[in-house]
C-alpha cells in the first residue's frame, strides 16, 4: 500500500455559544474549514454614493442644499478564534482565499441541504502566529453581502 495523502481531522463536541462555520477554497484547490466559537461582533459600514444639490430660491424657507440620492450599507462580521499554533499554517490560507462561505443558521438545515453565504475576509495585516505561545489568538472581519438600500 502507498499512502499518498495523511488527513487530520480534530472533532471538538463541545457546545459552543456564537459559532459561525466558515469554509474556504485553499491555495492548494481543497476546502478547509474552521469553527469559529467565540464571541463575534457585527457591524455596519454606511456611505453616500449620490447627492444632489438643488438650486435654492428663497434660503429662509428651504429644508437644505444637499440631498441624498442613495446611501450604500456594507455590513461585517468579526469573529475570533483561539487557536493551536500547529493550526496556523492552514487557517491563515482563509485571509488570502478567493471563495469563502458561512454556514446559515444550522438549526434550520432544509432538506435540500445547508444554506450557504458567500463572505470575504478584509484585507490587512494579521497576527497569525504567537512563538512564545502554544495558542494564537486571531481575528478576523469579514464582508457580507451588500445591502440594497433606498434610491430617490
Amino acid at each position: 500500500m502507498i499512502v499518498t495523502e495523511i488527513k487530520t481531522v480534530k472533532n471538538d463536541s463541545g457546545c459552543k455559544q456564537n459559532p459561525v462555520f466558515i469554509t474556504w477554497l485553499n491555495t492548494l484547490g481543497g476546502w478547509e474549514n474552521w469553527l469559529f466559537d467565540t464571541t463575534y461582533l457585527e457591524g455596519v459600514a454606511t456611505s453616500r454614493s449620490e447627492t444632489f444639490e438643488g438650486y435654492i430660491q428663497d434660503m429662509e424657507s428651504a429644508e437644505g442644499k444637499t440631498s441624498d440620492i442613495q446611501m450604500n450599507a456594507n455590513p461585517s462580521l468579526k469573529v475570533f478564534a483561539i487557536v493551536p499554533n500547529e493550526d496556523m499554517n492552514g487557517l491563515k490560507t482563509l485571509l488570502y482565499s478567493l471563495s469563502c462561505k458561512m454556514l446559515l443558521n444550522p438549526e434550520t438545515w432544509q432538506a435540500d441541504g445547508l444554506k450557504w453565504r458567500t463572505v470575504r475576509p478584509q484585507p490587512g495585516s494579521f497576527q497569525v502566529l504567537d512563538a512564545r505561545q502554544i495558542e494564537t489568538l486571531i481575528e478576523i472581519t469579514f464582508d457580507l453581502p451588500y445591502i440594497n438600500t433606498q434610491r430617490r
